[in-house]
């Protein structure tokens, strides 16, 4: 079997959908007139602002993941930046020359993994973040989990609900969307990270798992 363990489902009929989280976004406001660099990691940061009813402006988007990429094009963005890995840390360090004394807004989780908000700061003195969603626990009844499965994880706070409400087993196997997910499952051996940060190559690589 395999589990997806995330807020957004698959229509996919040999997944079985394990929702443990769900986002919840906060009010804000922003003139993205005032930027010409928004940095993203999330497709949800993107969701924040349609949530807020700010408009999409002409401004450079430097985004994780094909995604989050996508959502941005979808929104009104033009002008798009995709990082050749699905890490945080590696879009600075791959855009960092051309984010430099840029005016940077970083749309981000409440909690994030690694650094980022701390290089883009000594990367630019322009530099804002706001926090604009995080990710919640969702009580639910526990299922049964069938041995030799597979699971998909989507976030690392998907990652610390699963393991919060539930048991690893050896027979277990891990995909991760992306390398900061991977790094929440660090103590599971042999966690494999799907080439693009998008639910269907997890699920791609997940079926040559089982």
């Amino acid at each position: 079997m395999i589990y997806l363990v995330s807020n957004t489902p698959s229509s996919d009929e040999s997944v079985k959908n394990l929702n443990l989280s769900q986002i919840k976004f906060y009010d804000f406001s922003v003139d993205l007139a005032n930027f010409n660099a928004i940095v993203i990691t999330s497709k949800n940061a993107i969701k924040a602002l349609e949530q807020n009813s700010i408009v999409p402006k002409d401004v450079e988007i430097f985004a994780v993941g094909k995604s989050s990429a996508v959502q941005a094009e979808k929104f009104g963005f033009k002008k798009i930046n995709v990082s050749s890995s699905s890490y945080g840390d590696a879009l600075y360090d791959e855009f960092k020359d051309v984010l430099k004394d840029r005016k940077i807004l970083y749309l981000r989780a409440k909690d994030v993994v690694g650094d980022l908000d701390i290089k883009l700061a000594k990367c630019s003195q322009n530099f804002t973040q706001i926090v604009v969603y995080e990710s919640i626990e969702v009580t639910q009844n526990l299922t049964d989990l069938e041995d030799n499965s597979v699971f998909i994880f989507t976030s690392p706070k998907n990652a610390k609900f699963f393991l919060k409400n539930y048991t690893w087993r050896d027979s277990f196997k891990a995909v991760a969307i992306g390398q900061s997910t991977a790094e929440a499952l660090k103590f599971i051996s042999g966690v494999r990270v799907a080439k693009a940060q998008s639910i269907d190559e997890c699920i791609k690589l997940a079926k040559t798992l089982l």
